[in-house]
C-alpha cells in the first residue's frame, strides 16, 4: 500500500474518533445540563411554595388583602411551573409525582378561597378570629395537610432531579473515559504500524544518504516495496550513480585543467621574459640608433654649409630633407625609448599631492602656455600613491595636447578636475579645443598614431600612447569624451 494511501485512512480513522468524541462529548453536556435544568426547576418549585405558604400564615394571622392577592399571584407562577415541568419530566414516577403535586395544588386552591368567603362572612357578623370557629379550623387543616402532601412530592421529585443530574453526570465521565481509551488504543495501533512500516525504512534511508553524502557514492541503499520511500531509495541510489560518474568526469577535467593552467604559467612566464627582452632591446636600440643619426644629421648640415651658393637648389632641398628626417627620425626613437623606460626605469610610488604634479607639468609648459594665452585652472585634487615623474609626464602631455590642437580663433582654456568614485579617483582634463571625431576613439592611445598631418601639427603621436601605459602601470583606465569641434575630456582613474 501507498504511504499517502496508508496516512489517509490514518487520518480518516483519527478524524472519526475525534468527531465521535465530540459527538459524546457533547451529548453529555447536553444531558448534564437537561438534568441541571430540571433540578433547578424544582427547586424554583420550591421556592415559589415556600413563599406561598409564607403568605397563607400571614393572610390567616393578620387577614391583610395584600397577602391574598400575592398568595393568588404565586398560585398562577406555581401553575406554569407545574405546565413546565410535565414538559420536562418524562419518566413514570416523576410524572406520578407531578400528578399528585397537582391535584394536592388544585385542592389547595379550592380551599383558600372557600377559607377567605368564611372570613368576610365571619367579619360582617362582628366575629373577630377564623380559626376559632369550627368551620375556618377545619378548611385551615385540610390546607395544612395538601401542603404537606405537596412538600413530600416536591421533595421526592427533587431527589430524582438530582439523582438524574448526578448519574447523567458519571455517564458523561464514563463515555468520555471509555472514548479517550478506545482513541489511546487506536493512536497505540497507528503508532505501531508506523513504526514497521515508515520508521524503519526511513531510518534506513537516512543511514544510506549519510554513507552517499560522506562520500562513498558506490554505496547502493536496499529497499523492498512499491510505495514512496522505495522510489526515493531508487532515486537516490540513481543518482549517487550519476554523481559518481560526474566526480570521475570532474577529476578528469580537473587533472586537464592543471595541465593546461601549468602550461598558461609556462606560456606567461616566456611572455614576460620575451617583453622584458624586447624592452632591453627596444632602450637598447633606440639609444644606439641615436648616435648614427646624429652623425648623419651633423655631417648633412655641415655639407650644406660647406658647399653653400655652389649647389644648385635641388641639392640644397634633398640635404634639408636629409636633415629633416634624421632629426624626426631622432624624434621618434627618443619617444620610443621614453615609452620603454616606463617599466624599466619606474620610481616606486610614494604618496604624491597632485597639485604639485600638476603644478611641475604646467612649469614645463610654461612658454607654450605664454605663447598661445593659454589659461589653466584646476579644482580640488587628491593625494594619491603613485611615481611622481610619469603623473608629471601625463598632465604634461594632455595639457600640451590642450595647447596643441587649440582653435585658431579661441585661446585654450584648460580645467583639471577630480571626483571620487567608489574607490577611485576619476581626473578629468577638459579643453575647448578642435576635439575628437568618436570615430577615432579606438586609434588615439595606439603607439604613433597620428589624426593629423605632421605639417599641421607636430610631433611622433605616441603622447597618449605613453598615458595609457603610465595610467595602466598605476592600476587605472583611461578614455576620452568629445565630438569634433568641441573640444575634448581626457579622463584616467586612480586608486584612492
Amino acid at each position: 500500500m501507498k504511504i499517502k494511501t496508508r496516512l489517509k485512512l490514518n487520518s480518516l480513522v483519527n478524524l472519526s474518533m475525534m468527531c465521535l468524541v465530540m459527538l459524546s462529548v457533547g451529548w453529555s453536556l447536553w444531558a448534564a445540563s437537561k438534568a441541571s435544568q430540571d433540578a433547578s426547576l424544582v427547586s424554583r418549585m420550591q421556592k415559589v411554595f415556600f413563599e406561598r405558604t409564607v403568605l397563607r400564615d400571614e393572610y390567616t394571622l393578620y387577614r391583610e388583602k395584600r397577602a391574598a392577592t400575592q398568595w393568588e399571584s404565586k398560585s398562577e407562577e406555581f401553575k406554569d411551573l407545574l405546565k413546565a415541568a410535565r414538559e420536562r419530566f418524562t419518566k413514570p414516577s416523576d410524572r406520578a409525582l407531578l400528578e399528585e403535586i397537582e391535584e394536592a395544588d388544585s385542592a389547595a386552591n379550592s380551599i383558600f378561597p372557600r377559607l377567605r368567603e368564611m372570613h368576610a362572612k365571619m367579619k360582617d357578623k362582628g366575629q373577630s378570629d377564623i380559626l376559632y370557629s369550627e368551620g375556618g379550623s377545619r378548611l385551615f387543616s385540610q390546607l395544612l395537610a395538601k401542603s404537606y402532601a405537596r412538600v413530600h412530592s416536591i421533595d421526592r421529585l427533587q431527589e430524582s432531579a438530582q439523582k438524574s443530574s448526578a448519574s447523567a453526570y458519571q455517564r458523561s465521565i464514563l463515555l468520555i473515559v471509555m472514548l479517550m481509551f478506545v482513541a489511546l488504543i487506536i493512536t497505540i495501533a497507528n503508532t505501531a504500524v508506523i513504526n514497521s512500516t515508515l520508521v524503519k525504512r526511513i531510518a534506513a534511508l537516512v543511514e544510506g544518504t549519510e554513507i552517499i553524502g560522506a562520500g562513498n557514492l558506490n554505496h547502493r541503499i536496499r529497499m523492498e516495496g512499491d510505495n514512496e520511500l522505495s522510489s526515493l531509495a531508487r532515486a537516490t541510489n540513481e543518482m549517487a550513480g550519476k554523481l559518481n560518474t560526474s566526480v570521475e568526469n570532474l577529476h578528469k577535467e580537473i587533472s586537464d585543467r592543471k595541465q593546461a593552467e601549468r602550461e598558461i604559467r609556462r606560456l606567461n612566464e616566456d611572455l614576460l621574459r620575451s617583453n622584458r627582452e624586447l624592452e632591453q632591446f627596444a632602450y637598447v636600440a633606440s639609444h644606439d640608433l641615436q648616435e648614427p643619426l646624429r652623425m648623419v644629421s651633423s655631417y648633412t648640415q655641415l655639407l650644406a654649409k660647406r658647399y653653400e651658393g655652389k649647389l644648385d637648389q635641388d641639392a640644397h632641398d634633398f640635404i634639408h630633407y636629409a636633415v629633416d628626417g634624421a632629426n624626426r627620425m631622432q624624434r621618434l626613437i627618443q619617444d620610443l625609448l621614453a615609452y620603454s623606460r616606463i617599466t624599466t626605469r619606474a620610481s616606486p610610488f610614494v604618496p604624491l599631492d597632485l597639485h604639485e604634479a600638476l603644478g611641475e607639468a604646467v612649469a614645463n609648459l610654461q612658454t607654450a602656455i605664454n605663447e598661445s594665452d593659454a589659461m589653466v585652472t584646476n579644482g580640488e585634487l587628491p593625494s594619491v600613491n603613485a611615481d611622481r615623474t610619469q603623473l608629471v609626464q601625463v598632465f604634461q602631455n594632455l595639457v600640451g595636447n590642450a595647447i596643441k590642437f587649440r582653435k585658431e580663433e579661441d585661446p585654450p582654456r584648460i580645467h583639471v578636475g577630480a571626483e571620487r568614485t567608489g574607490s577611485e579617483w576619476i581626473i578629468s582634463v577638459k579643453d575647448n579645443g578642435i576635439g575628437i571625431d568618436p570615430q577615432y576613439f579606438n586609434r588615439l592611445f595606439a603607439i604613433f598614431q597620428r589624426l593629423h598631418g605632421k605639417q599641421e601639427y607636430p610631433g611622433t603621436g605616441i603622447g597618449l600612447a605613453i598615458c595609457r601605459r603610465i595610467v595602466t602601470r598605476h592600476g587605472g583606465r583611461i578614455w576620452v569624451e568629445s565630438a569634433s569641434g568641441d573640444g575634448a575630456t581626457f579622463h584616467f582613474t586612480m586608486k584612492v
